[in-house]
């Protein structure tokens, strides 16, 4: 059974951050200057994306750890808030010799390579429930496609 929703404090969520960090840094190569991990999420769609930026300025996609993609999953429903919803997109990035930053996105739509369907969008709401004034406009027009009025 999946845990409760908007179950991770700070600390919980710092925790499982630096779980997923350690998850990367076991495959990254090991001249590595920095690492980007981008997750892009909606419903049951998520698209991710795992960059290698070498000193040179070249960068190269690398596979995502096993484990990884779990963890985020759970990051993400852990940092559920009532009525606020949970983040679409989260941007992860490694600096050598292994700090990070984590940036959250719970407004703008995500970056998708390939489209969700409509329905993904409606099952959004229904998983991660918002109140009316957390809603962006974009998200909006997505549901009312998604119920043929768009």
């Amino acid at each position: 059974m999946l845990p409760k929703k908007g179950h991770l404090d700070m600390v919980d969520q710092q925790e499982l951050l630096t779980e997923i960090g350690r998850d990367i840094l076991k495959s990254a190569p090991e001249n590595w200057h920095e690492i980007v991990y981008s997750v892009y999420a909606i419903a049951t769609n998520i698209e991710e994306e795992l960059i290698v930026h070498y000193p040179d300025g070249s960068q190269t996609p690398i596979h995502i750890p096993h484990g990884t993609s779990t963890n985020v999953g759970e990051l993400r429903r852990g940092m559920y808030q009532e009525g606020k919803g949970t983040w679409f997109s989260m941007k992860y990035t490694i600096f050598r010799p292994g700090k990070f930053k984590s940036e959250f996105n719970y407004d703008n739509p995500p970056e998708f390579l390939f489209s969700p369907s409509n329905d993904n969008y409606a099952q959004e709401l229904k998983h991660f429930p918002r109140g009316e004034e957390h809603i962006p406009e974009w998200l909006r027009e997505k549901l009312r496609e998604a119920d043929g009025r768009g």
